[in-house]
């Protein structure tokens, strides 16, 4: 993460335990969380089951696609 989260932030959005800090991770910022005896292939596939548009550099929202599409966008601008 690239600013942290703060503790307010762990109660505001009810992330109580580990699991609901993995699951919160996984499902707003696109980014696959192994969990404990979870290979890396099962991870993915768990991941991309579950959220099958992280497949897509389109409308994933994982940080790396956000930039992406950023820096794509101004391509164009300064291309037109």
């Amino acid at each position: 993460m690239e600013s942290g989260i703060k503790g307010s932030e762990l109660e505001e959005k009810h992330l109580e335990t580990d699991e609901d800090l993995f699951d919160h991770i996984e499902s707003e910022h696109h980014i696959a969380v192994r969990r404990e005896n979870e290979t890396v292939k099962e991870c993915m596939k768990r991941f991309y089951k579950q959220y099958p548009e992280a497949k897509n550099r389109e409308t994933c929202k994982c940080p790396e696609c956000k930039i992406a599409r950023k820096k794509l966008i101004i391509n164009q601008i300064e291309l037109n």
